[in-house]
């Protein structure tokens, strides 16, 4: 499955309209493309993952040490 662009200004806006078209879709984990962002991948569950494999955005909250700033330069 080809990934779905995302257009915005930080990792938790565009988690957040990542997760309103995979709610709007009804689709499953299974079925539902991930997400692109600036380069960062956005899983099935909303968290956005840089290209190496760290974790830069949760949408359900929780700042575990795998987590960065969304704000941060690298983010972006």
């Amino acid at each position: 499955m080809k990934p779905i662009k995302i257009t915005a200004a930080t990792a938790a806006a565009a988690s957040a309209a990542y997760c309103a078209l995979r709610d709007d879709s009804g689709e499953g984990a299974s079925t539902f493309p991930n997400g692109i962002w600036n380069g960062h991948k956005i899983s099935y569950n909303g968290r956005v993952w840089r290209a190496d494999g760290l974790a830069i955005f949760n949408p359900g909250g929780g700042t575990p040490d795998i987590w960065i700033d969304s704000t941060a330069p690298e983010a972006r």
